[in-house]
Order: structure tokens, then sequence, then C-alpha cells
């Protein structure tokens, strides 16, 4: 370590520094092409040899290295079908988090992902997109330091469709000592569900579960939903000796218990 003046004598041309962090230093730029992230302080001292007056002037430089770049959703990290998760709004809000900087600019590309035809997500997003619309091969500019976008294809983008696969990516470009870089995120994924369809399927499956409190008496039903079937849904899929049978015949097994056909002798939950 070097514990001579950190000054340069710029007179007599004789300098004092530290050669293991100039080494560094040098070895970062020249494998990088930039400075590393940090905040650099400049002095500049100026000595008047003949009444001994001394004049100064610093400055503080900080260099970022924004890095990370983290998507928030909708959906979550895909690699294959199985990955994607449902959403029901045909307006989502896109969202993503990642450090602030005053030159940081963000832009988003989203692109339908088609089972048996993409190989996988980022086979998609390399194909047609619905936003940038018309697709220009690139990403869509939302803005500096702006980490939500409110998609409504009435300003931007085509009509996301129900019953269908989109991946989303986001790229982050920003400045650095050796110019302009760019990053991209990972790539999200969603599958964008009717929600009229499942209030149509809980409309259909209604009817069974009003025959299950009859079969079983309304009392223990709920009990059963509040205990051991906390958290379960009703399929509306029904067996009887391992033979399944439609709402009808199960209507018809709840008439026979009530006409005294029929006579429950136990219930439990497998």
């Amino acid at each position: 370590m070097n514990t001579g003046s950190p000054y340069v004598d710029l007179n007599g041309g004789q300098a004092d520094v530290d050669n293991t962090a100039m080494s560094r230093l040098s070895n970062s730029i020249l494998s990088t092409g930039q400075l590393p992230a940090g905040t650099y302080s400049f002095l500049v001292r100026i000595v008047n040899e003949s009444s001994g007056q001394v004049s100064e002037a610093s400055k503080n430089i900080r260099i970022v290295s924004p890095t990370s770049l983290e998507l928030i959703g909708p959906g979550n990290l895909v690699q294959g079908l199985r990955d994607f998760e449902n959403q029901f709004n045909r307006f989502p809000m896109f969202h993503w988090e990642s450090e602030a900087c005053a030159s940081c600019n963000y832009a988003i590309r989203i692109c339908e992902y088609v089972p048996g035809i993409h190989a996988s997500p980022y086979d998609a997003m390399m194909d047609e997109a619905v936003l940038p619309f018309p697709d220009d091969g690139d990403f869509y500019d939302v803005g500096s330091n702006i980490t939500v976008l409110n998609y409504d294809p009435a300003f931007a983008g085509r009509d996301l469709e129900f019953g269908k696969y989109y991946v989303w990516q986001v790229e982050k470009t920003f400045k650095t000592s050796g110019g302009f870089q760019s990053m991209k995120s990972e790539i999200f994924g969603f599958f964008l569900e009717d929600p009229s369809s499942k209030e149509m399927a809980r409309q259909m499956i209604n009817p069974v579960e009003e025959l299950l409190k009859e079969l079983v008496g309304e009392d223990q039903f709920e009990t059963l939903k509040a205990g051991q079937l906390s958290g379960y849904q009703v399929s509306g899929m029904m067996t009887v000796n391992g033979r399944p049978i439609t709402i009808e015949e199960l209507r018809a097994i709840v008439n026979g218990i009530r006409n005294g056909s029929y006579t429950i002798q136990n219930v439990f939950v497998e």
C-alpha cells in the first residue's frame, strides 16, 4: 500500500499513486470497456509557492451499473406450456422493477405464444408481436424510469384475446462510461382465460352442490366444507360404484332418499 501523498506534482512531473489500485482499475476498463461502478472523487489543489495560499476544487462522480431487471407481472417465468398462469383481464398492468438512473429507459415487447407452432417462449418472442403494432421487430418504448405499462390497445398494440397464450419481455437501455448499453429481462407468460366461462361453470356446478346438501343434510355438508373439504370446489363429476352418473341420476337418488326408497348409512371423505 502506498503511504505517500495522493497528489500529483504537476511542476516536477512526479506522480505518487497507488499502483495496485491503478492496475485493478485499468484491467477492469480494458476488460469491460467502462469504469467500474462506484463513487470517484476528484480533487484539484493549487498552491501559490510565493504566498503559500492554497486553492482547491473537488468533484464526486457516481458511476452506476444498473444490471438488475426483474419482471413482476402479469404471469410468471415460463419455459414450457405447463408454466403459464391464468389471467382474466384483457387490459393488464405490466410491471417490472430495476434500479433507477438518469439515463435508464425501458421498452416492452408482447407476443402471442402458439402451442405446437412455437418451440419455446423465446421462439414466440421472435415472431409477430401484439405490441408494438405494427410490428417493427423491436420493442415498444415505454419511457425513462417508467416501470409500469397499463395495456390499452386504443393507444398502442392489438387486442389481447381470451383463450390465448402471451409472452412478454422488457428491454432496458442505459448510459455508461463506455456508451449506451442494453439488457433484456427474462420472459414471462400468461394464459388469458375468459372469466365468463368460469362463471358459467360455477353456475352449472351449483345445482350439484344443492343436491349434495339434500343428500347428506345441509348442516353436515357445511361442516364438511368448513373442515375436511375446506378450500375444495365441487367438480361436477360424480360416480356410483365407480360408474359416472349425470345430475339427473343424482337427482333421482335424492328423490329416492326423500320418499324412503334409499337410506344413507354413512358419509365419509376419502
